[in-house]
């Protein structure tokens, strides 16, 4: 097969059995906007079904909107908060001071930490 060829066959002058493979400009020709052929008007026609089909039921996704609504607020804002305020020497009431990675500096250093994840792996080991 040519490389730069497309793997799609059509027909060769009605000839049941005899298939011309296309090259990138004649299945552009082929394909494209204006080609009547049954291969392009049926993805076409499929496509506008989708998007019209789609819209006449616009309502009904306005049912999902409480869903996803409560799952930005309960699953993802929590995590990404948390990060954000990782990076930060915060109380929860007064103004925040940015510390960069010194909370993790100090997690890493902090013996009570470092025994909980000995304590974590002591009941796991075969």
């Amino acid at each position: 097969m040519h490389p730069r060829s497309v793997d799609a066959t059509v027909p060769r002058d009605g000839a049941i059995g005899a298939h011309h493979v296309l090259g990138l400009g004649e299945f552009v020709q082929w394909a494209g906007p204006g080609r009547s052929s049954a291969a392009s008007n049926t993805q076409g026609e499929g496509l506008c079904r989708f998007w019209k089909r789609l819209w006449h039921s616009k309502h009904l996704y306005l049912f999902l909107i409480p869903t996803f609504t409560l799952l930005l607020i309960f699953s993802y804002y929590p995590p990404i908060s948390a990060i954000y305020n990782s990076f930060f020497q915060w109380d929860g009431f007064s103004k925040r001071v940015f510390i960069g990675l010194q909370n993790f500096r100090e997690l890493f250093t902090d013996k009570v930490f470092l025994a909980s994840w000995k304590n974590l792996f002591i009941p796991t080991r075969l």
